[in-house]
């Protein structure tokens, strides 16, 4: 148990081979592999962060191309409890991903997304779930944003009940939290610079203005799907 692999063949990822593994049961291999995605994809790559996020996160989604690694995502799912809430909620955390350049805009990053929360506590098909992430820059944040459900928005001090639970999954993330920014910091320090062009307006970089991205600052991102509670946007 603990590892599990994906033998279904989407038509753009065929060729793609995928495996869910448990971050506890990973092997040398396979971190060894994580590793050198990270830094192939991150100038001044921090493995600390790295390893933070494999204490943290129980799956890992690691895709080979004819037997070599292109791309991984860390992940998670779990049933707790949420502050005004009667019944457990499930909650989707997602963890750092990298995929290698030539294998981007197919959609195989999403795709490793959904499976490395696979083997965390199961969601029933269509249920409400709490989707999660700590975001670093505009691409990051754009298609989580689109979703009226998201938190936080540009020039808008969450509400209570919004920082009540966005300080439970900090938490669950191991980072400190600013309740009405939702800026967390890690204390593995910066993750590093994506090997990306981020093509962003200044309108979308805006909610990132005080984020301190040295300092290992992101924003936590969270939003509901597919709708959201009643009284979500009350105060």
């Amino acid at each position: 148990m603990g590892k599990r692999k994906d033998k279904r063949q989407l038509s753009q990822f065929s060729g793609i081979d995928t495996e869910v593994i448990l971050t506890k049961d990973l092997e040398d291999e396979a971190i060894y592999s994580v590793q050198k995605l990270f830094i192939d994809n991150y100038h001044e790559a921090n493995l600390r962060y790295l390893e933070e996020c494999f204490n943290r996160m129980r799956c890992l989604t690691l895709a080979k191309d004819d037997g070599i690694p292109i791309g991984f995502s860390l992940g998670d799912s779990v049933k707790i409890n949420l502050p005004r809430f009667e019944e457990p909620q499930s909650v989707v955390l997602h963890g750092l991903g990298c995929i290698e350049d030539k294998y981007r805009k197919i959609g195989l990053f999403k795709h490793l997304q959904k499976l490395s929360s696979s083997l965390g506590d199961p969601i029933p098909s269509g249920s409400r779930r709490l989707i999660c992430g700590r975001v670093a820059h505009p691409v990051s944040f754009k298609g989580i944003s689109l979703n009226e459900s998201v938190v936080p928005k540009i020039n808008i001090i969450p509400t209570k009940w919004q920082q009540e639970i966005g300080k439970l999954i900090a938490q669950l993330y191991g980072v400190e939290f600013d309740e009405e920014t939702f800026i967390v910091r890690s204390s593995a320090g910066a993750i590093g610079y994506p090997k990306i062009k981020v093509e962003a307006s200044k309108t979308d970089w805006n909610i990132f203005r005080n984020v301190d991205r040295e300092s290992g600052e992101s924003l936590l991102a969270i939003v509901w799907y597919p709708d959201a509670p009643k009284d979500w946007y009350k105060e």
